[in-house]
């Protein structure tokens, strides 16, 4: 165990650190007593200001036993916790505080203890699972988080959160038993519950899928990232900000955990290789997706799912590179503390415009300035953050296999350029809503203009694992960021103001889980892209010959799937059936 040589004793650590997820935990309690719950609400967001504090106050690599903490386990801080919980803490406090003044000005005086509740609870999993040094604390703490999101996500109570909200717990319950059964595999082969201990053992090829599967659903990669476009829309803007900033880099921090990157000897190289293409695929795919929808916080959605893609694919040349875990966990790192505050910044400000409060005042010129600077942080404008993100991503490609180097040199810029496209595009379609809807833009823009400056500011300031050259670019890097920016920027114009008000083109969000709907024509009149419409008869027919069912029985019969999994014992069951099932087919694969 490292020693942390800091002027505060072990004891003042520990309740630092007990804080950071406790204290959000109490409060959350507090809000169901009602002679405390004014109280409560009032002090809700600041809760998250524990984690802020102890990301800047403990500065050394520390692992601490405490006795009462899940069955004597530990927790902790090293150079990557301290960097996920600074930018994590930042946006739930900053989101809390944006998200008081948004229900209120919403007529949600009611219903907002009810979301501040499932926010708090959210809030002590997610930092938790950054502090947890063990196994057990880690896994309840991620279980936490991810069950309490469904609360966020249904908050509005409409047809489509209902919805979105049923289709988020199912996959977090296929990610729960994922998860457990590949931690129980890398317990029993590394005979510890640290994840010091953990993070060293070479996994077997079907402990790896597991891991990529268990945390892939909740970071949003291909194909299970079907959820976020249809958890964005219906969410409250403060929930979406934590939601794509905060809570889907948990699955990218599972991985950093629990691979042994920068063990590309020991490893067979195809694994590697699987996050490279699922994490270019999700890149792109999410790029064409993401111009054929008209909802602006759908689009938001579909460009997390690239930009994760993107960091998948840091993950994957982790795997290919021997002997950098510095430089790849270096490289995630600043990528995910960029993008997780320049998203956060654009759903606040996406919520400002969503947010009709009876008076018809047009945003002003500030707003939209204010608004175009993540979105070209998150496309490598120079002296962004996200201009160092890329770098950092391609430092590390140099040192990856000579035939996958090249084609990343070739395929990088092209995702810098969909990434610009696909901005441009939201941010004409927010555009066109504010006009719409004739929207006035609330005084909270001042926690608004705060996470503007902490995406801003943040990258070039804060100390990294591994050292990232941040001196002024030079001409040809110039050259070689604005030029893809340019090409997509001006891509995004042009299919931007040719649909301008128009819905011709468009794709349900949620896309592969939609499919189902064409079982009984759901999209006809929808859509007139030829070759949905071609396809869609192609299937009617093709069914209707070759299969007995129809296809309305078989519309139907997904249906009847799909409410039986409203009900929580059914969906109980089937966890346990599932975890039992996969437990023996575990036992005997090994």
């Amino acid at each position: 165990m490292m020693q942390a040589h800091h002027v505060w004793g072990d004891q003042l650590l520990i309740v630092l650190l007990s804080m950071v997820p406790g204290l959000p935990l109490v409060m959350a309690f507090c809000l169901l007593y009602s002679p405390l719950r004014r109280f409560s609400l009032k002090l809700a967001p600041w809760t998250a200001l524990t984690a802020v504090l102890a990301s800047l106050l403990i500065h050394s690599e520390i692992n601490l036993e405490v006795s009462w903490f899940f069955m004597g386990g530990r927790m902790g801080l090293d150079t990557t916790g301290r960097t996920f919980l600074l930018f994590t803490g930042l946006i739930w406090l900053i989101s809390g505080l944006f998200g008081k003044e948004y229900l209120d000005g919403k007529g949600a005086n009611s219903t907002s203890h009810n979301f501040y509740f499932f926010y708090l609870i959210a809030m002590c999993g997610n930092f938790g699972l950054i502090i947890a040094q063990e196994i057990l604390g880690f896994y309840l703490f991620f279980g936490l988080m991810s069950f309490a999101a469904y609360g966020l996500i249904v908050h509005n109570k409409s047809d489509e959160a209902w919805r979105a909200g049923r289709i988020y717990i199912i996959l977090v319950m296929i990610s729960e038993v994922l998860l457990i059964s590949a931690l129980f595999l890398l317990v029993s082969k590394s005979e510890s519950m640290q994840l010091s201990d953990v993070g060293k053992v070479i996994p077997s090829n079907i402990t790896f899928l597991l891991i990529f599967l268990g945390f892939g659903i909740k970071a949003g990669a291909l194909p299970f990232h079907f959820w976020l476009p249809l958890a964005h829309p219906v969410a409250p803007a403060p929930a979406s900000a934590v939601l794509s900033g905060a809570m889907i880099k948990a699955g990218l921090l599972g991985w950093l955990r629990f691979l042994p990157l920068g063990q590309a000897s020991l490893l067979p190289e195809w694994w590697g290789y699987l996050f490279v293409i699922m994490g270019m695929l999700a890149a792109f795919y999410a790029v064409f997706v993401g111009i054929l929808q008209e909802n602006p916080k759908t689009i938001l959605a579909y460009s997390s799912i690239s930009q994760m893609g993107l960091m998948t694919t840091i993950v994957g040349c982790g795997l290919l590179v021997p002997g950098n875990r510095s430089l790849v966990v270096g490289a995630v790192t600043i990528y995910a503390l960029q993008h997780g505050l320049a998203k956060a910044a654009l759903f606040l400000g996406t919520g400002m415009v969503y947010h009709v409060r009876g008076r018809c005042h047009k945003p002003s010129w500030w707003f939209w300035m204010g608004l175009t600077i993540p979105c070209l942080a998150l496309s490598g404008l120079p002296l962004t953050g996200g201009f160092l993100a890329k770098q950092g991503f391609k430092e590390l490609v140099y040192f990856v296999p000579p035939v996958t180097a090249q084609w990343l040199s070739i395929l990088l810029p092209l995702a810098a350029g969909g990434t610009a496209l696909l901005l441009c595009y939201f941010y004409l379609k927010i555009k066109l809503l504010a006009e719409e809807q004739c929207d006035a833009v609330g005084f909270y823009g001042l926690w608004w203009i705060v996470m503007l400056l902490m995406a801003l500011g943040l990258p070039w300031i804060w100390p990294l694992e591994t050292v990232i050259d941040r001196s002024l670019p030079t001409m040809g890097e110039v050259a070689g960021a604005l030029g893809p920016l340019f090409i997509g920027v001006l891509i995004g114009l042009f299919w931007g103001l040719r649909l301008w008000k128009r819905t011709r083109y468009n794709i349900p969000a949620g896309d592969i889980v939609v499919l189902f709907s064409c079982f009984n024509g759901q999209w006809h009149g929808k859509s007139s892209l030829l070759f949905i419409s071609k396809f869609q008869n192609l299937l009617k027919v093709g069914v209707k010959r070759y299969l007995p069912l129809s296809i309305e029985k078989i519309y139907m019969a997904v249906k009847h799937f799909e409410n039986l999994m409203k009900r929580w014992t059914v969906v109980g069951s089937c966890y346990a059936v599932l975890l039992c099932i996969l437990l023996l087919m575990l036992t005997y694969f090994q």
